[in-house]
Order: structure tokens, then C-alpha cells, then sequence
């Protein structure tokens, strides 16, 4: 889906195929850096094995504020 929406894109600036698939695939690489990131974050963040075992080590009467 990506691809066709960056083929839409660059089509109507009129690229050549190889710049084409330069622009593509930086926005490819953007996305998957975001993607990596948001990944990141979460996993420093704590993550869900974290967040699981505070609730049973801390607080076992319910779920955290």
C-alpha cells in the first residue's frame, strides 16, 4: 500500500524510475524508523511484562493509577 501511495506521489512529479524508487525508499526507511522508535519507547518504557509483574509485586489489590 505504501509503495503504490509513493508510486502515486512521485508519478506526479514526473521522477525517473530510479529516483523514484530513492523517494520510495526513504519514505519506506522514515516509516520503518518511526515504527522502531514507537518499539523503543515502549520497551524502555517498561513494555508488558513490566507492567504485568509491578501489578503483582506492588499493588495486588488492583489495577495502578
Amino acid at each position: 500500500m505504501n509503495l503504490f501511495l509513493a508510486w502515486i506521489v512521485t508519478d506526479r512529479f514526473s521522477l525517473t524510475t530510479r529516483q523514484q524508487v530513492i523517494w520510495a525508499g526513504a519514505f519506506l526507511a522514515a516509516l520503518a524508523a518511526g515504527q522502531v522508535a514507537l518499539l523503543v519507547g515502549w520497551w524502555r518504557g517498561g513494555g508488558a511484562r513490566r507492567i504485568r509483574a509491578r501489578r503483582g509485586k506492588h499493588e495486588p489489590r488492583g489495577p495502578t493509577r
